[in-house]
């Protein structure tokens, strides 16, 4: 055998078989006559053998026919359940969707997301990550991240949920005794808090003007929240979002500096993968997600 049989070779085998002709097998299956006739003469000449005898009256099935038809029955039926599963998948939300989502993110939403998402769907299983790195959507099987900024990899479907910038926050502490920060360029000369990699950084601000500085940092961690701590015991200065520092400026533990003065506007974003985004569970997490963040809106943190 050279070529292996096709599925829907087998399929209409199976259903010649079953129904007793050709004609019954084409209604079974929504195909033409002359298409089942086609498909089981490609099946016999990939086995290299006849499976039915055809006359003008009857269909009868030969004894290579019928060993063949009860060694693939099981099988046949076996990849029809599997379709009726993974079919059931785009219309009824079931299933495990995995999501990777930022320190930040989780903090703020993940729970008012979460919780009433599983409830209305219980035959939904949620496996949350919890990371600031960005993701191999794809290589690491995650059926969508919440991101901020732009869609790099052109594999993904980005949506946005909304957009935000970042500010600039100090503990009263690193403050005290220190001259006023009036404009981004002092910061040159300050401690910040950068995410992991070389100790200095150019920070890109927005507000009066355009003004690009270069910044250092004795602290390098690839943790939003981590920033926010250190910021809080003094470290240095974080440049965050402001949902971030929600409960440490209530408290009096971080003091805005330069809040004329943010970052560019960045877009978060839900990612999924094409083939995910379209089972049913992922579509339902995705729009609770808007429900709860999203809306396209600029979020007024600042």
């Amino acid at each position: 055998m050279t070529n292996p049989p096709d599925l829907e070779g087998v399929r209409t085998f199976a259903a010649i078989v079953e129904n007793g002709s050709f004609l019954s097998a084409s209604q079974r299956l929504g195909v033409p006559r002359s298409t089942i006739s086609h498909r089981l003469a490609t099946l016999e000449a990939a086995l290299g053998v006849r499976l039915l005898q055809r006359s003008t009256r009857r269909v009868t099935v030969t004894e290579a026919g019928q060993e063949y038809y009860q060694q693939l029955r099981p099988a046949l039926t076996a990849v029809e359940e599997a379709t009726r599963r993974v079919a059931g998948l785009a219309e009824q939300p079931r299933g495990l969707v995995r999501v990777s989502v930022s320190q930040g993110f989780a903090g703020q939403w993940m729970s008012t997301i979460a919780l009433p998402f599983l409830e209305k769907y219980p035959e939904v299983q949620l496996q949350v990550d919890i990371s600031d790195r960005f993701v191999d959507l794809i290589g690491e099987g995650y059926d969508l991240a919440v991101r901020g900024g732009e869609l790099g990899d052109s594999r993904l479907h980005a949506k946005t949920l909304g957009s935000m910038r970042m500010f600039c926050y100090a503990s009263p502490e690193y403050l005290m005794g220190r001259a006023p920060l009036e404009h981004p360029r002092q910061l040159e000369g300050e401690q910040v808090l950068l995410f992991s990699g070389a100790a200095t950084a150019e920070w890109l601000f927005e507000g009066p003007e355009k003004v690009q500085v270069k910044v250092q940092s004795r602290y390098r961690v690839n943790s939003h929240q981590l920033h926010v701590e250190a910021a809080a015991a003094g470290f240095g200065i974080a440049r965050v979002f402001p949902f971030l520092v929600e409960r440490e400026l209530e408290r009096g533990l971080l003091r805005p500096v330069l809040p004329e003065w943010g970052s560019p506007v960045a877009r978060l974003q839900v990612v999924t993968s094409g083939v995910a985004h379209r089972t049913a569970a992922v579509r339902a997490f995705v729009e609770r997600l808007e429900e709860v963040v999203g809306g396209g809106r600029a979020f007024d943190f600042g």
